[in-house]
């Protein structure tokens, strides 16, 4: 939204909600548009996908472990096969 000079605050009313169930179960009811892993509208027939045009929508992802785990390489080995440079 920001390459285009938009923000959150374009909007009329905003909401945070942090459960998929919920989000889905607004959504159904039409109670707004949403942002969501692609594969939430796949799972749920009553939702539909919209793209908007010129635009690529994407954000970080954060992996989380304890310090001096084992899990360092194995999240390591995970982020090289799915990272595509810009």
């Amino acid at each position: 939204m920001a390459e285009k000079n938009y923000s959150y605050k374009n909007f009329n009313k905003t909401s945070v909600i942090s459960s998929l169930n919920l989000i889905q179960h607004l959504a159904e009811k039409g109670l707004g548009v949403s942002f969501v892993y692609n594969s939430v509208p796949m799972s749920n027939k009553k939702l539909a996908v919209f793209r908007i045009k010129g635009s690529k929508i994407s954000h970080e992802f954060n992996y989380v472990f304890l310090k001096n785990s084992k899990a360092r390489g194995l999240m390591k080995k995970m982020a090289d096969k799915i990272y595509t440079p810009n």
